[in-house]
């Protein structure tokens, strides 16, 4: 959980930071890396939790697994604060031999009708079995109840270019819900939206991917932190606390005072292994406002954690002339430490 003392801290969330290189991989010689190397090079390393939401629960002192899907809903809407939600994300799976390869809306590029039309056509399938299928301001899916769903899934990022065997729903409920997504593949093969796709040369809708299950707890942790994010899972926190969250854009507004940002545009081209991307992404989040906050952070004396999300945390103190509180036997971190990764 966030500290409460008085220092002032800014927990920066940063999932996929480390980028798309699992061990033992090369990775290119760009002066972006080697940026973000000087900045994580001199930190104080932690152990911390693996992965975007794990690590965010483990911050705000939710409870594992968050609740994803609620959280997307409560950003843009109170009508489901008391419900159980599940999301339902059209994906492509791309099969081949004896394992299926997910992609998701990233590759999809779904347009609105062709989603509106999607969503209709399961609807009117699904009616039979009592369920609805409904959706956000931003054309995400959802499945709402009052009683939990009874089952156990993997988080969408997680899973995109991987086989989906190793992933599938588990639990109590999981047959009923394994079902429910074959029926769903069945549909959405017929699906006239498919072959125009199809004819297009675009990939086919031809699954459906069903994660980030659970309810609003009831009781919440407090924090009194500034909320600075883009990323409706952190604005649908701080809603539940009546608090406004601030797009990142707004990082100059930051004072003495504890504050979590998030940016989590690098978690798709990271989950991709899509090295150009993320590049670009990465050099473009240095340079709008992780560098100047860092800066500033130097400046006001305040304490700066960037949380990349793999299993390891950076703390950069401002004593010592902004240099990690380390032994004085202790090597500054090369970037092959910074950037190598598990998968």
């Amino acid at each position: 959980m966030v500290s409460t003392s008085s220092q002032a801290h800014w927990h920066c969330l940063l999932p996929g930071l480390c980028g798309p290189f699992p061990k033992d991989t090369p990775r290119p010689d760009s002066p972006v890396l080697q940026q973000l190397a000087g900045v994580l090079g001199d930190a104080e390393v932690q152990d911390a939790a693996a992965g975007f939401y794990a690590q965010l629960a483990v911050l705000s002192g939710w409870p594992q697994p968050l609740p994803v899907a609620a959280l997307h809903l409560r950003a843009s809407t109170r009508r489901y604060a008391q419900q159980h939600c599940m999301q339902l994300s059209p994906v492509h799976l791309h099969a081949d031999m004896d394992h299926a390869i997910l992609y998701d809306d990233h590759a999809l590029q779904l347009h609105d009708e062709h989603r509106r039309t999607l969503r209709d056509e399961l609807n009117a399938h699904f009616a039979q079995d009592g369920i609805e299928i409904v959706d956000d301001a931003h054309g995400r899916w959802f499945i709402v109840s009052q009683q939990a769903f009874g089952i156990d899934t993997t988080a969408l990022h997680q899973v995109i270019g991987r086989n989906v065997n190793f992933f599938l729903p588990q639990g109590e409920q999981a047959v009923q819900w394994k079902r429910f997504m074959n029926e769903a593949q069945m549909l959405l093969h017929m699906s006239a939206v498919n072959t125009v796709r199809e004819q297009r040369g675009e990939l086919p809708v031809n699954s459906l991917w069903l994660w980030g299950q659970g309810a609003l707890p009831q009781s919440l942790p407090t924090q009194t932190w500034r909320w600075l994010s883009d990323d409706d899972v952190l604005a649908g926190m701080a809603r539940c606390y009546q608090h406004d969250c601030l797009p990142l854009a707004q990082h100059e507004q930051l004072a003495n005072q504890t504050a979590l940002l998030c940016d989590s545009r690098l978690l798709s081209s990271a989950s991709y292994g899509d090295v150009g991307r993320w590049l670009e992404q990465l050099q473009t989040l240095l340079d709008e406002w992780l560098l100047p906050l860092i800066a500033r952070a130097r400046r006001r004396r305040v304490i700066l954690t960037i949380y990349p999300c793999h299993g390891r945390v950076y703390r950069l103190h401002p004593r010592g002339g902004w240099q990690s509180v380390r032994s004085l036997f202790r090597q500054r971190l090369s970037p092959e430490e910074v950037f190598c990764r598990e998968r």
